[in-house]
């Protein structure tokens, strides 16, 4: 991996300009995050709210399961409300807190093994991203899934890398975390996790911690499991088509979040297609799918996902699959600064145009979308 990054970390060096755009950002992401956490409930949140996190532990954890309950995060809820009384503030930093730290763990995971630029791209798309935006100022518990995710991927990545017993503990846990939050989160978990278990010197260690694993979140949702499996078909989300299944990663996962389109997924045309075909060639100029155990790594748990939703038939939107936009995120901000690359060192006046006019095209569509969202 060091040899195809080489170009991406001689990119400048740490000057002014490239600390103020992690000040900028960084600003940025705090404002937004926790700006407005006071404002009333949205109907999703009142449903988690009333009927789980007032309704206490055994409610939570034995009661009547529907998906608006995130378990994980109704019982941090209710945890809050016993010491601080009810405040959807407090509620809410439960989601925003776990997501700025999640974006802050990746960012710099990524500024000291791949570069600055990738570093600052990835801070750039989390923190505008309008569905992030979104969600994860929710009384939900998107922020901790997103956070667990990120762990999830990078204690893999560096397990991979350094074989260290520690990094291996914090990807089960993490694992644990986002699925005690999110049931479905288990798939990407483990999924990410088989890919380690091929690894010869990780094969012991990883099917011990896989194990534990399994047992706390089998046994954590034990009371819910016929709940779990019959609420997959919710009426108000849509199965992925199985005519578009292989762009289903980013037609309704990356171009959602880049675009707000949440309320279901959307449906595949022509226009779609080539935006779909522009950011995988974007993800594609990744100097991190060089390597084959990177690439499946980061992969797996995307792929998997898609695939058990799309096999069971599972009604999903967007924000379900959410905290997928790390890995997705990773490659894309890694592609986009790997091309950036060659814009700077090319001295061909048409692919530099040609760059240079994608990129100003994508920026502009990114911001105004990030802004009419805002702003209503």
């Amino acid at each position: 991996m060091a040899s195809a990054t080489d170009r991406l970390r001689a990119i400048g060096p740490v000057n002014t300009l490239v600390i103020l755009g992690y000040v900028v950002l960084g600003g940025v992401l705090l404002w937004s995050r926790f700006l407005g956490l006071g404002r009333s409930y949205a109907s999703d949140e009142l449903m988690t709210v009333t009927r789980y996190v007032s309704a206490g532990p055994r409610e939570i954890l034995a009661g009547p399961y529907i998906p608006h309950n995130h378990e994980l995060f109704s019982l941090a809820g209710w945890a809050t409300t016993e010491v601080i009384g009810t405040s959807a503030v407090g509620l809410r930093l439960w989601s925003a807190i776990p997501f700025v730290l999640g974006v802050i763990i990746v960012t710099g995971w990524l500024h000291v093994r791949v570069g600055r630029l990738p570093a600052l791209l990835f801070l750039f798309f989390a923190t505008l991203s309008p569905l992030l935006l979104d969600i994860t100022r929710q009384a939900r518990g998107y922020g901790l899934a997103f956070l667990a995710m990120s762990v999830v991927v990078l204690a893999a990545l560096e397990a991979e890398r350094s074989g260290r017993t520690a990094a291996i503990v914090a990807l089960c846990a993490a694992g644990v975390v986002g699925s005690w939050t999110l049931p479905h989160f288990a798939i990407a978990f483990l999924a990410t996790c088989a890919v380690l278990v091929a690894t010869r010197e990780l094969r012991r260690r990883m099917i011990l911690g896989l194990t534990t694993s399994a047992v706390a979140i089998v046994g954590f949702y034990a009371p819910h499991m016929g709940d779990i499996a019959r609420g997959s078909q919710q009426q108000y989300a849509s199965p992925i088509d199985t005519a578009w299944l292989v762009t289903a990663p980013i037609d309704q996962i990356l171009i959602p979040a880049l675009r707000d389109l949440d309320e279901t997924l959307i449906r595949p045309d022509i226009a779609s297609l080539v935006a779909v075909v522009g950011l995988a060639l974007v993800m594609a100029s990744s100097p991190l799918l060089r390597d084959r155990t990177t690439t499946l790594l980061l992969a797996a748990g995307v792929v998997a996902t898609i695939l058990v939703f799309w096999f069971t038939n599972t009604s999903v939107a967007p924000r379900f699959l959410s905290f997928l936009l790390v890995p997705l995120f990773i490659l894309l901000a890694t592609g986009a600064a790997a091309i950036l690359a060659r814009f700077v060192s090319t001295r061909r006046p048409v692919v530099r145009t040609s760059i240079a006019v994608a990129m100003l095209t994508f920026l502009a569509i990114f911001l105004l979308d990030w802004g009419y969202y805002f702003a209503a």
